[in-house]
């Protein structure tokens, strides 16, 4: 992190293990001792010129000590899309939003369902993140990289492929001038976890994803994202079209299951 921002490396990843995103101020958990992507996200607002930090994770646990640490922080955006509901640890609820001069600046995409994939987490971060990111404007991205929502993993129920990451990495890296690093959390089947990794670096070496993935979301991530943009709405201007977007979606959808895909007429103009 204090290459990148000291403009010695362009970007960068991060092969830490433990992983971090659960440990909190004064307490370990979920494998995880020091929350790593805090102290990175600390360290220059510290010591460096960085004022607006953004937090990204995707592991498909929430970051119970990141979203703690930060959840009255208004100079750190933290942003977390995870399983939610009936799994471990029980937390990051998507109607939290965080506490006093906080409050906005936690982003809780929970998914209820299992199984989403490539095009629900590129519509989370299509319509969720990168609109509040920008808005945001910081300038340094943190990804907490976390694996465990690959296909294929015995932890996680998801099914994200390698260029699903790929897709997800090279869209955060249209922000902060490009000032972004990852930091390894979770993922537990080592030749999954290798293949997302590499497709992840080569985007970071400046490779574009390819090919093209499947972009039209599950109705249950409509629903999730309708939650979580409500929520925020009031903090954020860029998600007033996105909240019409998304309730208009969830209130055409009453009769069809969870599982069945959106109309694609929603996204013709949100590619």
């Amino acid at each position: 992190t204090t290459q990148v921002v000291t403009g010695q490396l362009d970007n960068g990843f991060a092969f830490v293990r433990p992983p971090g995103h659960h440990a909190e101020k004064a307490d370990i958990m979920g494998f995880c001792l020091f929350n790593n992507v805090a102290i990175a996200a600390r360290q220059p607002q510290i010591h460096f010129r960085v004022t607006r930090v953004s937090l990204v994770a995707r592991d498909v646990h929430p970051g119970t000590g990141t979203q703690h640490l930060f959840e009255e922080d208004d100079t750190v955006l933290y942003m977390s899309v995870h399983k939610y509901g009936g799994f471990y640890p029980g937390t990051g609820n998507p109607l939290e939003k965080g506490r006093a001069r906080g409050s906005g600046y936690t982003v809780n995409v929970g998914f209820m369902e299992r199984g989403m994939g490539d095009a629900d987490y590129y519509r989370c971060f299509h319509h969720v993140f990168l609109p509040i990111a920008r808005e945001f404007n910081p300038d340094l991205v943190l990804v907490s990289a976390g694996f465990d929502c690959a296909k294929g993993d015995p932890l996680g129920p998801m099914k994200v492929s390698s260029l699903g990451f790929a897709h997800m990495l090279s869209m955060l890296l249209t922000l902060a001038n490009g000032k972004v690093v990852c930091a390894l959390e979770g993922g537990y089947n080592v030749d999954v976890t290798s293949d997302a990794v590499a497709e992840c670096v080569r985007i970071l070496l400046g490779d574009k994803p390819s090919p093209s993935i499947d972009t039209i979301p599950t109705i249950g991530a409509a629903k999730d994202f309708a939650i979580t943009i409500k929520t925020l709405s009031p903090n954020w201007k860029c998600l007033e079209s996105e909240n019409i977007l998304f309730q208009s979606i969830v209130a055409s959808s009453t009769s069809k299951l969870s599982s069945d895909k959106c109309d694609e007429s929603f996204f013709k103009s949100n590619i």
